[in-house]
């Protein structure tokens, strides 16, 4: 088990919680005593390493990603509900410890076309041979051309 810290309720202080590795289950309280966990969600694999911080709902309230070493890529959810990640983006090495902070608006880097995922803009010019997503939402004007048949699905399995 490994204790984690974040302004799970967006009141402006942080708060304590657990990410348990061996199962990806992570338990949060949302006041600073004793008791039992205020939620548990699943979220992740095991042997993932959680981190958590304000993703992409920039709502002043912390939720939980994870990194995952044998992937090389962050897995991030949005809210503290159960479910899949909302985003996930390619970085890092299978050593490396993931760490939060405020880092400046990563999403620049991230064409607008590509909701779900983060696909840099061109120049480059990729193609879905350039990268690891299938089956991903396309907005126009999809400068890669991703989604040929314009159905707003991109590199379709």
């Amino acid at each position: 088990d490994k204790p984690v810290v974040g302004d799970w309720d967006g009141d402006g202080m942080d708060e304590v919680g657990l990410h348990r590795e061996s199962t990806g289950f992570f338990y949060w309280r949302n006041t600073l005593d004793t008791g039992v966990a205020d939620g548990s969600i699943f979220f992740g694999d095991p042997n993932d390493r959680f981190v958590a911080g304000d993703w992409g709902i920039v709502d002043d309230r912390d939720t939980p990603a994870v990194f995952r070493p044998s992937a090389e890529r962050f897995f991030f959810r949005h809210t503290l509900t159960q479910g899949n990640a909302d985003r996930e983006l390619i970085f890092g090495d299978a050593p490396w410890l993931p760490v939060a902070g405020f880092f400046g608006d990563l999403t620049a880097s991230c064409d607008a076309s590509y909701p779900t995922v983060c696909i840099p803009p061109p120049p480059p010019d990729l193609s879905c041979a350039d990268i690891p997503h299938r089956d991903f939402t396309v907005l126009q004007p999809d400068p890669h051309g991703f989604d040929g048949n314009k159905d707003g699905v991109g590199c379709e399995t």
